[in-house]
């Protein structure tokens, strides 16, 4: 294969990752006419760090959509092991470590409850962790009595809200490190290969010997777990937690994924574009934060955004079927 046939062949293979960074640098640009503080360092170091939260659970979920599936808990699996880490140390005087140790083991099993949901109970994704969300979410209530815990732990802050040199947050570096993580997990191991291998065809991986219900039930564990460091990461970053921390989460997550280029009907993906559709959210939400628009009309560019999301992955989805069908 020569050089141009290689070229073709990368541009059309991560053809949605190119789209999603150039709408971005496009978005930027806009942004810098607009507001005289956007390009500023400050700015941009401010807008990564605020995505850390949803793009490290959008690891989960675009493992998740490769494997043919879904977690609309993560938000309240979030919040749930948040809340249960700033109980133990705001009001029972729990040791940091072992606090955040508990808080983790509770996010991993809310994800073995929904691998076993999906898999032994056989409910459908969407509605076991539809289900799910909301009995985590009410556990974190009970649990706090919905009350704050105000005080996170100091060496948390400082992983979560410190910063080298007085400007660069740490919390970045922490992301950078789980994608590097995650990107040589899904892309260059066994265990993503069957991920991809289940969602592309489901049947075959079966018969091919993949272990699918075993796959399925340790994604979601995965997801559980990067839930609970997303959880520890923004309460040190807010250094507060509550019952209704990382409400609407689970939208965000879809579209980091979903415009990032990976299929909701699975098979592939990519967790750079993840990454690059989560850093576009936190663009659009910091360009509409400086230009002083309300919070409503957020919400609505927010729902918009989704169902653009979900239609680009339909159509994407329906030419790859229809040139399927052609050759």
């Amino acid at each position: 294969m020569n050089n141009k046939s290689q070229g073709l062949s990368f541009a059309y293979r991560y053809s949605s990752q190119i789209s999603t960074a150039i709408a971005l640098i496009i978005l930027c640009i806009v942004m810098s006419f607009l507001s005289d503080s956007f390009l500023s360092v400050g700015n941009l170091l401010t807008v990564t760090n605020q995505v850390v939260y949803i793009a490290l659970m959008a690891i989960g979920m675009t493992a998740l959509f490769m494997l043919g599936a879904i977690d609309l808990s993560v938000g309240s699996t979030l919040a749930l092991s948040a809340c249960i880490m700033g109980h133990m140390t705001n009001q029972m005087g729990v040791a940091t470590v072992p606090a955040v140790l508990v808080a983790l083991c509770v996010s991993v099993l809310c994800g073995l409850i929904n691998g076993l949901l999906v898999t032994k109970v056989m409910l459908p994704p969407f509605v076991a962790t539809l289900g799910t969300s909301y009995i985590y979410r009410g556990l974190a209530a009970i649990i706090t009595n919905a009350k704050n815990a105000l005080v996170m732990p100091d060496w948390l802050r400082w992983v979560a809200a410190g910063k080298i040199g007085n400007q660069f947050p740490r919390g970045i570096i922490v992301l950078v490190l789980f994608y590097i993580v995650a990107w040589f997990v899904l892309e260059k191991t066994p265990f993503g290969l069957k991920i991809k291998s289940i969602g592309g065809n489901e049947k075959a991986a079966r018969l091919s010997g993949i272990a699918i219900d075993k796959m399925k039930i340790k994604t979601y564990m995965l997801t559980g777990l990067l839930c609970g460091v997303s959880g520890m990461m923004l309460a040190g970053r807010l250094n507060f937690t509550n019952s209704t921390m990382a409400t609407g989460a689970e939208l965000s997550c879809i579209v980091a994924g979903v415009v990032g280029g990976t299929s909701m009907n699975g098979g592939s993906g990519s967790v750079w574009g993840t990454l690059i559709g989560s850093l576009l959210m936190g663009v659009i939400n910091n360009g509409l934060n400086l230009l002083n628009v309300s919070q409503f009309w957020q919400s609505v560019a927010m729902g918009a955004l989704v169902i653009l999301a979900v239609a680009v992955d339909s159509f994407r989805q329906a030419s790859q079927n229809k040139v399927k069908k052609e050759a």
